[in-house]
């Protein structure tokens, strides 16, 4: 086993190591491994990438075209007839746990294709726009397609207090040794009664079916389980006010069952698209 210290969540020495299964084949990501704690949970890469290289990837390859997770931000669009589940779901969450204002301030770090900023409109509605993001196409897109949002390169740039900050599948990306300082930065820039919402992947390594079908790793460094999330947060100043999980395991979204269930849910808006057009046609 490759030399380390004792997990950095829960302290604990019963740790094992599994592979770090690179199918995006990013050379940042090569030759690693993932180290798995047997107590809570949690689970990091190894050895630690450094922060500059983690900072050149994401601002410079982790959306460029030969990516998987390219967006191709100068031709795309957005506008309030966006649905997208994911973030109104996470935001009406959130919204429960929000004392009602006449205006709010949204900071959405790590906000991809920006979709979040038209679901708040939904929920919120009255509310000022805020993004931390490097990736210079993607700050372009931002401020042509949503009025009046700031982006800022890094958090400890803003001087507002945000009433909301949402974590949509970022957290993830963040080393963990520089976690608690962006918990830090997180709770320094929000109003005393703000609130956080943060969503990861729920992936628990000490379970060997998860460990065994996984597909890929890449780009992410760090996986959390639902016990190490909880003893992360509970050594910052934030209180929880929920956690729990949602939707299927990897093992069972990977299953024969859950491909099937797949193929059929494809068929059935495929069919229900053709009748759409069909019906056009009709009235």
């Amino acid at each position: 086993m490759t030399q380390q210290q004792n997990c950095p969540v829960c302290n604990s020495v019963l740790l094992h190591e599994s592979s770090y299964r690179n199918v995006s084949e990013h050379v940042l990501f090569d030759n690693r491994k993932i180290v798995v704690c047997d107590n809570c949970g949690f689970s990091h890469v190894a050895p630690v990438i450094e922060q500059d290289e983690l900072n050149y990837y994401y601002e410079h390859i982790y959306r460029s075209k030969n990516s998987e997770m390219y967006i191709d931000f100068d031709s795309s669009s957005l506008d309030m007839s966006v649905v997208d589940y994911r973030s109104i779901s996470q935001l009406l969450l959130g919204r429960q746990y929000v004392a009602n204002k006449a205006r709010y301030r949204l900071l959405d770090i790590g906000s991809g294709p920006g979709v979040s900023f038209i679901s708040s409109k939904k929920i919120f509605r009255d509310v000022d726009l805020y993004a931390v993001e490097t990736n210079r196409s993607a700050k372009r897109y931002y401020k042509q397609h949503i009025k009046g949002i700031s982006v800022f390169d890094d958090i400890q740039e803003i001087e507002d207090k945000m009433d909301v900050v949402l974590m949509s599948h970022s957290l993830e990306h963040f080393d963990i040794h520089d976690i608690p300082r962006l918990f830090k930065e997180v709770y320094d820039v929000m109003d005393v009664d703000g609130i956080v919402i943060i969503e990861v992947p729920n992936v628990d390594f000490r379970d060997k079916d998860v460990l065994d079908k996984r597909f890929n790793d890449t780009p992410h460094v760090c996986f959390f389980s639902l016990e190490s999330l909880r003893r992360l947060l509970e050594k910052t100043d934030f209180d929880i006010c929920y956690l729990d999980t949602a939707g299927s395991t990897i093992a069972e979204s990977n299953s024969d069952e859950s491909n099937n269930r797949k193929a059929i849910t494809m068929e059935r808006i495929k069919a229900e698209k053709t009748l759409l057009e069909k019906m056009k046609w009709t009235f």
